[in-house]
């Protein structure tokens, strides 16, 4: 099938590694008593405060009562706030809140560590190296195999 890569090696590789970060991150964001769930919101708050919750939604693909709902629990919690769109006063933004925005960067920079860790015995060569190659398989058109 693949002349350098028997059984899918690499792939099997990648998945094995993105769910030894994911399991661990998801560890940090228990940690800092939130649901994992409710971390990419609360995400995407952080990287775009002041959004509506439309817009957050079109970001995360979900619907708009279901981003409603998390962020009613968010804000109970004091992660974000809400505020009337003074320009339209149908509109609500979201910001977060100090608290959040505190919770957030010690995931952040938690974030950052784990793959620093992950990284830790590659050249910084080699670490673009990879970064290059890895943006080649996010590039390519993967479409599912018809029946074979």
């Amino acid at each position: 099938m693949y002349l350098y890569d028997y059984d899918n090696r690499s792939m099997k590789l990648i998945i094995k590694i993105t769910r030894k970060f994911d399991d661990l991150l998801q560890e940090e964001i228990m940690r800092n008593n939130l649901k994992v769930s409710f971390h990419k919101l609360l995400s995407e708050v952080y990287d775009h405060d002041g959004a509506n919750q439309y817009e957050l939604a079109r970001i995360l693909g979900l619907k708009a009562p279901s981003i409603s709902a998390m962020l009613r629990q968010l804000e109970s919690e004091e992660y974000v706030k809400r505020k009337v769109d003074p320009f339209d006063g149908r509109a609500t933004k979201v910001y977060i809140t100090e608290y959040g925005s505190k919770v957030e960067e010690r995931i952040k920079a938690f974030e950052d560590k784990l793959m620093e860790s992950f990284l830790s015995n590659f050249t910084e060569e080699e670490r673009f190296k990879l970064i290059d190659l890895l943006e080649v398989i996010d590039k390519t058109e993967v479409t599912a195999p018809q029946n074979l």
